[in-house]
């Protein structure tokens, strides 16, 4: 790893623990994927993806970068500073508070797949609750019409990840374990690791779950895509209109079974 970019790698980490994933696509593209095909394209791809006007859905030309730092200016007790030099001229040293940004290594190799979820942030606190009620944001007809819930989490990253054990992809120190929550900021302001779970605060109402890979060139498609096969996921999970999650809120409930003198246990909700 990068001397550099290894000053920043322990920040950030993301939440990996989640309850419910949800693909949001065109219904062909969603049964494409209940057969075990996930289409992921390249962080490359997304940071240099134009066309899209007014509120962006796919196009983030921070995709590629990991970190974003002043030089001269202590961050995580290190001082990063920068100096130009050439037998022509004396050292140049670049000023205090210069922006600087790095990219992600390999950015045409390093794959994103992305679905929302409902789960609880580093706080336990779930994102985007109301009451007892998960909204999904209107905005989000803009991905499809149609909406893939996986009912059956630890199914689904159990075949995830065998498929990929499988063939010669990669998940390196740059991934952060490979999947992860993300996380939301106010970029303009924010200094240090971006990485691939970070993204700017306009993007938070996709409340993004995603899964990150790395792959040779041998394995990609004509497009520089990566068509991963994980096998038929039909039998868990579900497709259902988005406008249904969008018109009616998931409800979450969470209780406590208690162990009772009668040897059974007694289910009680708790306050969300």
């Amino acid at each position: 790893m990068d001397r550099m970019l290894e000053l920043f790698q322990q920040e950030n980490q993301p939440v990996k623990r989640y309850w419910l994933l949800m693909k949001v696509a065109p219904l062909e593209r969603l049964q494409q994927m209940q057969k075990g095909l996930l289409y992921m394209n390249s962080i490359d791809y997304f940071s240099e993806l134009k066309g899209e006007d007014g509120v962006k859905v796919r196009s983030d030309e921070l995709e590629s970068t990991y970190v974003q730092f002043q030089t001269g200016v202590v961050h995580n007790n290190h001082r990063i500073e920068i100096a130009l030099n050439h037998p022509s001229f004396s050292e140049v040293n670049i000023p205090k508070g210069t922006e600087v940004s790095l990219g992600v290594p390999s950015p045409k190799n390093t794959f994103i797949f992305c679905m929302s979820c409902i789960g609880e942030d580093k706080q336990g606190n779930i994102r985007h609750l109301k009451d007892d009620k998960y909204h999904m944001d209107r905005r989000m007809k803009k991905f499809g019409s149609h909406t893939l819930l996986i009912n059956k989490p630890a199914k689904f990253f159990q075949r995830y990840s065998d498929a990929i054990n499988r063939a010669d992809f990669f998940v390196n120190d740059y991934m952060d374990g490979g999947c992860g929550i993300v996380d939301y900021k106010k970029m303009s302001k924010h200094k240090g690791k971006i990485g691939l779970f970070v993204k700017d605060k306009h993007y938070d109402w996709q409340r993004e779950y995603r899964f990150v890979l790395g792959a040779k060139d041998s394995l990609l498609n004509a497009s520089g895509a990566l068509e991963l096969n994980i096998g038929d996921i039909s039998d868990i999970s579900s497709i259902i209109e988005t406008k249904r999650l969008i018109e009616e809120p998931i409800t979450v409930t969470r209780g406590i079974a208690s162990l009772k003198a009668d040897g059974k246990y007694h289910w009680r909700k708790l306050d969300v």
